[in-house]
């Protein structure tokens, strides 16, 4: 089997590391920060850098 055989996702979507896509639904790459709450303080997630409150998944 060859190792260049395509996963058939779009660009947008491309994974990374964990299945997380590498775009916003705004087009610019997701940023990782990390939460300050006291329900998950120190847990890291994946938003969009323009500071955008809508869905980055769709």
């Amino acid at each position: 089997m060859s190792s260049s055989a395509s996963s058939g996702v779009s660009d947008r979507f491309s994974v990374r590391g964990r299945g997380i896509p590498r775009q916003c639904k705004c087009g610019q790459f997701s940023v990782i920060k990390t939460s300050n709450t006291l329900k998950n303080p120190g847990r890291l997630f994946h938003c969009c850098p323009s500071g955008s409150e809508e869905v980055m998944f769709s």
